[in-house]
């Protein structure tokens, strides 16, 4: 292992170590902060609440007509107010007994979470004993029969006589407190990230410098011994090693054929402007010219070059130096084909695109859908009769669908791109998008041609139809195309209910629709693999109508 690679994996552990500490350390500031927080707007709210109102107060539903409980609870709802992260915010007290009861919540009374006057605080912690006792304090995590909480609770004491009348309690989420707290944490590990990241690049691009610097080296050591050697070097090189003269290839070496799809033959005195880009050529030349008065190679880094069967252009790394052939000045270079490297490139930055996208998917779509289906749930156990509890029990049961969507979701998605595009004949996508959809009559006016996509081009036209059926309540579907300015516009309309003008905006966006608002969103990611569009075009008052544009080079006709 050489001593850069070794320097780079320490340093990675450094600041990992560095960065771990100064997360966990914010995390912990940013918990102090919180308590902190919470205790100081609970004693402001506690200093507003007359004590005279609390002491007019018996803890029953006749407090519900008192203006005192009205009192008290407007200060209370403007502290959960005040206050974004609390969940809920009450007023305590004590029964002879030892006991907690509600004298006041904030909770709207038509809240299921809702305690009315006198409900008996059946799960009390150790915080509030604490509390009763004189001590104001922040504590948790609390479970109780409404979740799990962060506790923040300040006792209302009578100055005169040194009893505690009450006590304030506010109530965070659990889950709420830690992402605040995560999210305190999250500087330190984009930090610890970016340098990290900083330093592979730097390693890469210096064992990359000196690979290449050490290839040149050796070639030009092996043209000083044998020219049979310089010849074995040349047409086994992966890069291309060429010599241009007046700007015409007189020489390139057989590697050129992988990088371009061009025999040595074909490229023989033609030139170089026909196999770069005006822009390049004009970068090239200038960079060139610096060689005239000094001696040596020069890097001129990234270019396009044309390949002769991909309409996309190849990416190579140029060197050139200067030489004498033939008793004439030229220049000899080399071509790093990067086209791979860069491709692989861009598909991990999609594959991360898609990652972070499937774990917001998995971490707040389906918390949230969890959430709501235990909610349901907890409704359903409440419920005084069977018929109220089935149809919690059904709602619960709807989240659940939801959910297994979402998963079937993130498992097409993470396919997108993963295989190479193919072409697809129109009409036998339609069949197969539509099979199982009996009570649908889809109409085929399709030409005969064929669209290179990705391979899950179908699923596009399957929920072209699924949405059409589902959400647009269509008996039919029809599938047409056009040519404009060489594109293929493939339209598919239906007889539905149309679109409605809010929906349009954001009819494509991750999570938007009716039922998992991922259809759409789906479509247009597997469409943008090759470049396709879509969008939609209804008119109002009409059925749903989506264009697909298939860019020129990315369809063809056949009998």
């Amino acid at each position: 292992m050489d001593r850069p690679l070794i320097a780079l994996l320490a340093g990675c552990i450094v600041i990992l170590i560095i960065g771990g500490y100064f997360g966990h350390a914010e995390m912990e500031e940013q918990d102090d902060g919180m308590r902190g927080y919470l205790l100081i707007n609970s004693k402001v709210a506690a200093t507003a609440i007359d004590i005279d109102d609390i002491r007019a107060l018996n803890g029953t539903s006749d407090d519900l007509n008192r203006s005192e409980y009205q009192d008290v609870r407007s200060i209370l709802e403007k502290q959960r107010a005040a206050v974004p992260i609390a969940r809920f915010v009450y007023l305590l007290g004590q029964h002879p007994n030892g006991s907690y009861f509600f004298y006041v919540d904030a909770e709207p009374s038509n809240s299921s979470d809702y305690s009315p006057p006198g409900q008996l605080y059946e799960t009390p912690s150790v915080w509030i004993d604490e509390a009763f006792q004189g001590m104001a304090v922040t504590g948790g995590p609390v479970t109780d029969e409404w979740g799990k909480w962060m506790s923040c609770l300040v006792p209302i004491i009578d100055e005169d006589t040194g009893e505690v009348v009450a006590v304030m309690g506010m109530d965070v989420d659990v889950d709420e407190w830690e992402h605040q707290k995560i999210e305190a944490g999250i500087p330190s590990i984009v930090i610890s990230a970016t340098a990290i990241a900083m330093m592979a690049v730097f390693y890469v691009l210096h064992k990359r410098k000196r690979d290449e610097n050490k290839k040149l080296f050796e070639a030009k050591e092996e043209l000083r011994e044998s020219s049979e050697k310089y010849r074995t070097l040349i047409e086994n090189s992966h890069d291309t090693i060429f010599i241009i003269q007046d700007w015409k290839v007189v020489f390139v070496s057989p590697s050129i054929e992988r990088t371009l799809g061009i025999s040595q033959q074909e490229m023989q005195d033609r030139p170089v402007s026909e196999f770069i880009p005006q822009e390049d050529m004009i970068r090239i030349q200038d960079s060139v010219r610096t060689l005239d008065d000094n001696a040596g190679s020069i890097e001129i880094g990234r270019v396009h070059v044309h390949h002769k069967d991909d309409p996309r252009e190849a990416i190579v790394l140029l060197t050139v130096s200067k030489i004498d052939y033939h008793g004439k000045r030229a220049y000899m270079g080399t071509m790093h084909d990067t086209t791979a490297r860069e491709n692989a490139e861009t598909a991990l930055s999609e594959a991360n695109r898609k990652l972070q996208l499937m774990t917001g998917i998995t971490r707040h779509d389906i918390l949230n859908q969890l959430t709501i289906m235990r909610g349901r749930l907890e409704l359903a156990k409440r419920a005084k009769d069977p018929a109220s509890a089935k149809d919690w029990e059904d709602k619960a049961m709807q989240s659940a669908d939801n959910i297994e969507s979402m998963i079937a979701f993130t498992k097409d998605y993470q396919d997108i791109g993963m295989n190479a595009p193919v072409w697809h004949e129109l009409s036998d996508v339609v069949r197969k998008a539509a099979n199982g959809m009996t009570e649908m009559k889809v109409v085929d006016l399709l030409p005969k041609s064929e669209v290179l996509a990705d391979p899950l081009f179908v699923k596009v036209f399957h929920n072209l139809i699924d949405n059409a059926m589902r959400h647009g309540k269509a008996a039919k579907v029809e599938f047409s195309a056009t040519v404009e300015d060489g594109a293929l516009l493939i339209m598919v309309e239906d007889d539905g209910v149309g679109i409605e003008e809010k929906d349009r905006a954001r009819m494509f966006d991750r999570g938007y629709g009716k039922h998992t608002g991922m259809g759409l969103f789906f479509s247009r990611e597997v469409l943008q693999m090759t470049g396709i569009t879509i969008n939609d075009s209804s008119g109002p008052g009409k059925g749903a109508r989506f264009v697909l544009k298939v860019p020129e080079e990315k369809w063809r006709k056949f009998e």
